[in-house]
C-alpha cells in the first residue's frame, strides 16, 4: 500500500485494504514472491481505473487436512473490466485484451503470466472475474502453514539489517530530515544532512560516503540533475549507490531515476522497513539487534479515533489525523522526538502556508507549486490526511499549468492547517507549544 498509494494519488483514486481477522498474525511462505504478485495485479488494477478505486482483501478459505491455511487474495477495481472472449488468453505471455488498450494504457501481458507462474509453483489458482465495462476482480488462493513470529525465538531475536553507513540524506525538509535520522541513527548509520541537489554534489566530491538518499524534488538542484553530477564524478565517488525518496512511485518517474544511475526508490512518507529493504538491496543483509524500543505513545486525549477504511480517510471523512500513522512514529522514534518533529512542522508549515499565498497573489505558480510540494510531504509523515490530499491537489494542478484547478483547494487550505496544528497540540502539548 505505501509502494502504491503514491500513485493512486495522482490519478485521483482510492486505495482499501482489508486483511481478514481469523487469518492467523504469521503465515510461512515467500514474501517477496507474494509481494511481486499483488504489486503487480495492484499496479494493473490503477493503471486500468480512471476513476473510483482499488480495494485489496486477503481473506481465510478453510484449513487443509495438514492444517494449512487457504488464503484468498482479491483485488477489485472500479476500470474498464475485461470481455469473456480475451479472460481466456490474458494470462499467457505478450497478450493483452486490445491491442487498443495496450496504445491508450501501455505494457503487455507479461507480468500476468509470471503471477500465473508463480502462483502455480506456490501451488495454488489465479484468475479473474470480469465484464468489458463494469470493473474487475483478480484473485489468487494458496494454502500456506502458520508461522511463528520471529520475536518469539529469543529476547535478542536477530533482524535483517546492513552494516553501518555513512550516509548523505539530501532533503530540504527539515520534518522529513528529523525522520529519516530517526530511523537511521539507532540502526549505527552516521547521517549527513544536504538541504539540495547543490550541496549533495559539493559533498559527494569532498567526503567519503557509502550512500547517498536522494530526495526527487529539491530548490536549487533537484534530485536526477544531482545524481547527474555524481555520476560525472571520476572514480569511486561516482559510483556511489544512490536511492531515490520520492512522493510519486510512477513508473515513468521511477524509470527517470533509474536511467540517470539511481540504485533504487523509496517511496514518501519513508516507511523504516521499506528503506532497510532498499538499502538491503544494495548492501547485502547482516543480522542486527533490535534497538532499544521506543518509550510507548500516551493515549491522545479528546475523542477516539473514528477509525474507518482507508478510502474514508484518503477522501477527507471524518479523520482529519490518522493516527496510525502518527502513532507508528511515535513507537518508532519515541513520543518525545515525534512532539519536536510535531514543533517543527507547525512553524515551518505557518511558514510554507505564506509562502504560498505570496505565489498565488504574484501568479508565481511555480513557487505555489513548490510550497505545496514541501507542505504536503511533512503533512503526510505525521498523518494529516487532508492537509495531504489538498496540498497534493495543488501541486498537481501548478505543475500541470491550471492555476484555476488549484484555487479551490488554496482557498479551503489555511482552515484544514488550523485543524491539524489543534489535533497535533492536543496530543503533544508541551512538545508543540514552541509551535505556537
Amino acid at each position: 500500500m505505501a509502494l502504491l498509494n503514491p500513485k493512486a494519488a495522482e490519478k485521483n483514486i482510492v486505495l482499501d485494504a482489508h486483511v481478514d481477522p481469523e487469518l492467523p498474525r504469521w503465515l510461512k511462505g515467500d514474501p517477496t514472491r507474494l509481494r511481486q504478485v499483488m504489486l503487480n495485479l495492484m499496479g494493473n488494477a490503477i493503471k486500468f481505473t480512471e476513476k473510483g478505486g482499488v480495494s485489496l482483501r486477503v481473506d481465510r478459505r478453510g484449513r487443509t487436512e495438514s492444517g494449512a491455511y487457504g488464503l484468498h487474495v482479491a483485488i477489485a477495481d472500479t476500470g474498464i473490466g475485461i470481455s469473456e472472449s480475451a479472460k481466456a488468453k490474458l494470462f499467457g505471455s505478450f497478450s493483452q485484451a486490445d491491442s487498443s488498450i495496450t496504445r491508450r494504457f501501455g505494457g503487455t501481458g507479461l507480468g500476468l503470466a509470471i503471477c500465473k507462474r508463480i502462483v502455480e509453483l506456490m501451488g495454488g489458482t489465479i484468475g479473474v472475474d470480469s465484464e468489458l465495462g463494469k470493473a474487475s476482480t483478480f484473485w489468487f488462493n494458496v494454502n500456506l502453514p502458520e508461522g511463528v513470529e520471529p520475536a518469539a525465538t529469543g529476547d535478542a531475536a536477530p533482524k535483517r539489517g546492513v552494516r553501518p553507513l555513512r550516509i548523505l540524506l539530501a532533503e530540504d525538509n527539515p520534518v522529513n530530515q528529523k525522520v529519516a535520522i530517526g530511523f537511521l541513527g539507532p540502526q549505527g548509520h552516521s547521517v549527513e544532512v544536504a538541504k539540495n541537489g547543490v550541496e549533495a554534489v559539493a559533498a559527494v566530491k569532498v567526503r567519503d560516503f557509502d550512500l547517498v538518499l536522494m530526495d526527487m524534488h529539491m530548490p536549487e538542484m533537484g534530485g536526477l540533475d544531482a545524481t547527474g553530477h555524481i555520476r560525472a564524478l571520476p572514480g569511486p565517488r561516482g559510483r556511489i549507490p544512490i536511492i531515490a525518496l520520492t512522493a510519486s512511485a510512477a513508473p515513468d518517474s521511477i524509470q527517470r531515476g533509474l536511467e540517470a544511475g539511481m540504485n533504487g526508490y523509496v517511496p514518501k512518507p519513508i516507511n523504516p522497513e521499506t528503506l532497510i529493504a532498499a538499502m538491503v538491496d544494495i548492501f547485502g543483509a547482516v543480522e542486527v539487534s533490535a534497538p532499544p524500543a521506543a518509550p510507548a505513545a500516551e493515549p491522545a486525549e479528546g475523542p477516539a479515533d473514528p477509525g474507518g477504511s482507508l478510502s474514508d480517510r484518503l477522501a477527507g471523512g471524518s479523520v482529519a489525523l490518522d493516527t496510525s500513522v502518527i502513532g507508528t512514529l511515535e513507537e518508532q522514534l519515541g513520543t518525545e522526538m515525534v512532539g519536536e518533529l510535531v514543533g517543527d512542522f507547525i512553524e515551518t508549515s505557518k511558514a510554507l502556508y505564506e509562502q504560498l499565498m505570496a505565489a498565488q497573489a504574484a501568479g508565481n505558480i511555480d513557487g505555489w507549486g513548490d510550497a505545496a510540494h514541501s507542505l504536503k510531504s511533512s503533512a503526510g509523515t505525521l498523518g494529516l490526511s487532508r492537509v495531504y490530499r489538498t496540498a497534493l491537489a495543488i501541486e498537481q494542478a501548478c505543475r500541470a499549468g491550471k492555476p484555476g484547478e488549484a484555487e479551490p483547494s488554496t482557498s479551503v487550505l489555511g482552515e484544514l492547517l488550523d485543524e491539524g496544528w489543534l489535533l497535533l497540540r492536543e496530543r503533544h502539548p508541551v512538545q508543540a507549544g514552541a509551535g505556537k
